[in-house]
């Protein structure tokens, strides 16, 4: 009995493993959250970026990834989501 057991959880095991490999869906998706944070001068920054500065315009947080693809991989669309715009007033 503990024989069998064992034989049908390891072709459980096979047969879930080996579903992915023939999918085809070739979908990929990362995602990325970023928190605001209010630093101790009044100012909001955002957690885990860095800094881009640079005269006469804006200062913009941005946060650099890698993403490894398949080596004959084809990136055919990039969907960015925004979230709710904070407003603050009295600036």
């Amino acid at each position: 009995m503990k024989g069998k057991a064992t034989i049908l959880i390891l072709v459980v095991m096979l047969s879930v493993s080996i579903l992915p490999a023939f999918s085809t869906d070739d979908s990929f998706s990362v995602t990325y959250t970023f928190e605001p944070v209010l630093d101790g001068c009044g100012e909001f920054l955002v957690e885990d970026t860095h800094i881009q500065a640079v005269p006469g315009e804006p200062v913009i947080p941005y946060r650099t990834c890698a993403i490894l693809l398949p080596q004959d991989a084809t990136v055919k669309d990039v969907k960015v989501k925004t979230g709710t715009p904070l407003v603050q007033s009295g600036i």
